[in-house]
């Protein structure tokens, strides 16, 4: 079970940091598939003010760098499969698996996540039972 949080000393000037993309615009706000069942992020680059990005939605995948879970659920579900890698569709897997068990994803718009690529300064160790 992966038991690591990384979290960037000084997060800096948002707004210059190469690595901080879309700039000023939404990157995540669920994820929808289509008729090919390929995954495409919702509002992807859309002004992050815009009231379709601002509403609570029911959606079909979130990407796993923003998803807050039930620990039972999580159990029941089986946690991510470590086979696909980080950051290589476990995320999507595991939110299929989900849905087949009868959960709704459900995105909060209300919270603001906010992930540093290739800055990692520090890691924090948790106690992941």
């Amino acid at each position: 079970m992966w038991n690591e949080i990384i979290i960037p000393e000084d997060l800096g000037d948002l707004e210059s940091n190469p690595n901080v993309r879309p700039k000023g615009k939404v990157q995540h706000v669920g994820i929808s598939m289509n008729i090919r069942a390929e995954a495409h992020h919702i509002f992807l680059g859309w002004d992050a003010d815009h009231p379709k990005v601002n509403a609570m939605r029911d959606v079909d995948l979130v990407t796993g760098a923003a998803m807050m879970i039930r620990r039972s659920v999580w159990n029941k579900v089986g946690g991510f499969l470590e086979a696909y890698g980080i950051g290589q569709y476990e995320d999507i897997d595991f939110c299929l698996s989900a849905r087949s068990l009868g959960y709704g994803i459900i995105v909060e718009t209300k919270q603001l996540g906010i992930i540093i690529l290739a800055q990692v300064q520090r890691s924090i160790k948790y106690n992941s039972n």
